[in-house]
């Protein structure tokens, strides 16, 4: 009839399963408990599935668009042809999943095979605009990256440069000054609004109002200087991390090609990178995209 799915040109086989076994088109309406428990698994608070949950199918207030007796006939159709169903194979396919992302709209590039053009490719099933590539041009081109990155650590330590990491220290430290004397200037008022009250300067509602305002502040800014006191310290950590980073990524480089097990090849990976940006430049070339590598500095 040229109905096509919402977001796709072709049915899946998940779909058209889905329409055969939907009993909403034999009028009868269905309900499931999958109500979750809650289970304590080393010290987490954790949501497990109800393993057996209970299927009440009731009679519903719209009218079928499919007779008993076909419905009987397809399911019997699907329960015969159970054994000659082929087992999907659930094994990591990708060795970058869940490292590449799209640079435009941030979520997960996804490995895809064309079989008809014999091409695998990584892509963004949401951002249209960001193109994806050939899979194996993109992962050689990461490896590539890694091996410029460990060079660029090699340098700075044998320099002794921590430039960018000196930079936010100090942007950090700025920060912190600012908010002090910020702190230092509401605390000030704070108390100051309580000689406004004695000196009938002050209603009791404006009181009120105005030392509910500069408490609020007050409790804000500390809130920052903590984030900031925390970062100041993580920052402060990073600049000897860098040389501890250095053999795990020569062992990932290593390694790497040295494996068929696409699992220790995405675990690897994991260990130095905390995500990759990928923007295509020319949608017309193969190979002329950008990555952006997040180092696990911490």
């Amino acid at each position: 009839m040229g109905i096509k799915p919402r977001r796709s040109e072709v049915w899946g086989k998940s779909s058209i399963g889905h329409i055969l076994t939907n009993t909403v088109y034999l009028g009868k309406i269905k309900y499931t408990d999958k109500a979750t428990k809650k289970k304590n698994v080393n010290g987490h608070i954790v949501r497990v599935k109800n393993k057996e949950p209970e299927i009440i199918y009731v009679n519903g207030l719209h009218d079928p668009i499919i007779d008993l007796e076909t419905w009987t006939k397809v399911q019997n159709i699907r329960k015969n042809n159970l054994s000659n169903r082929t087992k999907i194979d659930y094994s990591l396919k990708n060795p970058l999943s869940s490292i590449v992302k799209c640079g435009i709209c941030g979520r997960t590039m996804s490995r895809i095979t064309y079989a008809h053009r014999n091409d695998i490719r990584l892509c963004c099933r949401h951002c249209k605009k960001n193109i994806g590539s050939n899979f194996s041009y993109v992962e050689k081109k990461l490896l590539q990256a890694l091996q410029l990155l460990l060079v660029e650590y090699k340098l700075k330590i044998t320099n002794n440069d921590n430039s960018d990491i000196d930079f936010l220290i100090n942007v950090n430290s700025e920060n912190q000054n600012k908010l002090d004397i910020e702190l230092q200037k509401t605390t000030l008022q704070l108390n100051n609004i309580y000689d406004l009250l004695e000196q009938g300067i002050y209603t009791k509602e404006t009181f009120i109002e105005r030392l509910n305002l500069l408490k609020a502040k007050i409790e804000h800014l500390h809130k920052q200087l903590d984030i900031l006191k925390k970062e100041e310290t993580d920052l402060s950590q990073k600049k000897n991390n860098k040389q501890i980073l250095i053999p795990k990524i020569e062992k990932v480089i290593d390694s790497y090609y040295e494996t068929d097990d696409i699992n220790l090849k995405n675990k690897l990976l994991k260990s130095v990178l905390q995500k990759v940006d990928y923007i295509k430049i020319n949608p017309k070339s193969k190979d002329d995209f950008k990555l952006i590598l997040f180092p696990k500095l911490y």
